[in-house]
């Protein structure tokens, strides 16, 4: 039972490393990231007009106004995410240590 907590725990510490190893490497790119995406609503624009036609020149702020509410959508999904992940993460470690504590007390949920 040791050995599966053991496993547990290195497990959980190497993802959290590596979430924390990528946010770093996001974290050097978000300037550049930012400066992309405020140039792609245009570059769309321009594709979609030159591919398809003039449809944004009735409402030229329709683009700009769907890519601001994405934008507040995706903190939602990032949000729900994160908690998903915590519980995952949670149960991870948990179960095991609920395992280990009801095999040293004596106390056996399977028995009859």
């Amino acid at each position: 039972m040791l050995i599966a907590l053991t496993i547990v725990i290195v497990l959980f510490t190497g993802i959290t490393m590596l979430l924390l190893w990528q946010l770093n490497f996001l974290k050097d790119e978000i300037p550049f990231l930012a400066k992309k995406l405020q140039a792609a609503p245009q570059q769309f624009q321009q594709w979609f007009n030159d591919s398809i036609g003039n449809v944004f020149g009735r409402d030229a702020n329709w683009l700009q106004d769907s890519i601001s509410k994405t934008g507040s959508n995706i903190s939602s999904v990032i949000s729900s995410t994160l908690k998903g992940l915590s519980s995952s993460l949670f149960a991870l470690f948990i179960i095991p240590v609920f395992q280990r504590f009801s095999f040293i007390t004596g106390n056996n949920l399977h028995s009859s």
